[in-house]
C-alpha cells in the first residue's frame, strides 16, 4: 500500500508538467510560473483538510497511556473491539535515546536505511534538475524552453509505470531483489542517457530520460517500504527520519557537485557520478541481500527482532 500511495509522486509530477503547459507556454507567458506556482498552496490547503480524518497511530496513544483512545481507533478501522495492552509498546525518552537505541540494536538497518535514501536523493533530485540545465539546451539537446514541460509529463508517465510495477514485485518477487535491482537499473539508465544526450537528438534523449526516470522511481519507491518496516514500531518515525536526514544531504551535496562537474569535466563525468549515486543503493541492496531479512511475509514483530 505505501508503495502504491507513492505513485501519487508521479501523478503530482504529470500534473506539475500540465501547470506548466498551460499556464506559462500556453496562456500566461513568462509571467505565468507565478500562477504556476500557487498550486502548491492547493496541497497544503487539501492537507489540513485531510489531516481531519487521519486517526493517530493506536500504538502510539497506547504508549502515552491513552489506552481507550487507542481502542477507539482499532475499533474504528477493523470495526471490531479492541483492547490495547498489546500495543503498549514503550516509547523511549526521546529523540536522541531512541536514536542511541537505533544506533545500538539496530545499526546495520539504520545504515541501510541511510544508504538508500542518500542514493536515491542525490540520484533522484539531482536528475531532473541536471537534464533542465544541462541537457535541454543549446549546444546539447536543442529544445525550446516551451518543450521542457512535455519532457516531465512524458517521463513522468514511466515514472507511474516504474512505480506500479515495483508495487507489484515487492510482494510478488521479494523486497531484497527489488531494491537492488531497480537501483542497479537506475545506475545503468543514466549512463543510457548520456550516451543519447551527446547525439543531439530530441527524441532519443526523451526516450532515454523517461527510461531513467522509470528505473529511477522503481529505486526510490521500493525503498521506503523496504527499510521502514524493518524498524520497531516504537522506533520507525525516528529511523524513518533519521535515514530521510542523512538523504537529504545527498540531494544537497549531488547538486552542487554535478554542477561543477558539469561545467568543467563535461557531461560523461557529471552522468559517471550519477550512475555512482545510483550504485550507492545497489551496494547497500547487495549487502542486504546476502546479510539482512527479507520482510515479505513477516510479521512486524518477528522483524522487530534485532539483526
Amino acid at each position: 500500500m505505501l508503495a502504491l500511495v507513492m505513485n501519487f509522486w508521479a501523478l503530482g509530477g504529470i500534473l506539475a508538467g500540465l501547470v506548466g503547459i498551460f499556464f506559462i507556454s500556453a496562456l500566461l507567458g513568462q509571467e505565468g510560473w507565478r500562477y504556476a506556482m500557487l498550486f502548491g498552496a492547493v496541497a497544503a490547503i487539501y492537507a489540513l483538510w485531510a489531516r481531519r480524518f487521519i486517526p493517530e497511530s493506536p500504538r502510539w496513544l497506547a504508549a502515552q497511556g491513552r489506552s481507550a483512545e487507542a481502542d477507539a481507533v482499532i475499533t474504528q478501522i477493523t470495526g471490531l473491539s479492541a483492547t490495547s495492552p498489546m500495543l503498549a509498546a514503550q516509547l523511549s525518552g526521546g529523540m536522541r535515546v531512541q536514536l542511541r537505541e537505533l544506533w545500538s540494536k539496530h545499526r546495520g538497518r539504520l545504515l541501510f536505511g541511510m544508504a538508500l535514501d542518500f542514493s536515491e536523493a542525490a540520484g533522484y533530485y539531482v536528475l531532473f534538475t541536471f537534464v533542465a540545465v544541462f541537457v535541454l539546451v543549446p549546444g546539447v539537446v536543442d529544445v525550446g524552453a516551451q518543450t521542457v514541460p512535455y519532457y516531465y509529463v512524458i517521463a513522468n508517465v514511466g515514472a507511474l509505470a516504474g512505480g506500479l510495477l515495483v508495487a507489484w514485485a515487492l510482494d510478488a518477487r521479494g523486497r531484497k531483489p527489488t531494491v537492488t535491482l531497480s537501483y542497479t537499473a537506475a545506475a545503468i539508465s543514466v549512463m543510457v542517457l548520456a550516451a543519447a544526450a551527446t547525439t543531439g537528438s530530441p527524441g532519443v534523449t526523451l526516450a532515454a530520460f523517461t527510461l531513467a526516470v522509470f528505473c529511477a522511481t522503481c529505486a526510490w519507491v521500493s525503498a521506503y517500504p523496504t527499510f521502514s518496516e524493518l524498524f520497531p514500531t516504537h522506533l520507525r518515525a525516528t529511523g524513518i527520519g533519521a535515514s530521510v536526514a542523512v538523504g537529504r544531504t545527498g540531494a544537497i551535496l549531488g547538486q552542487i557537485v554535478l554542477g561543477e562537474l558539469a561545467l568543467n569535466f563535461g557531461l560523461w563525468t557529471a552522468f559517471g557520478l550519477l550512475a555512482i549515486f545510483w550504485l550507492i543503493g545497489a551496494v547497500a541492496g547487495a549487502i542486504w541481500w546476502a546479510r539482512g531479512i527479507e520482510a515479505r511475509g513477516l510479521t512486524l514483530e518477528t522483524l522487530a527482532q534485532p539483526s
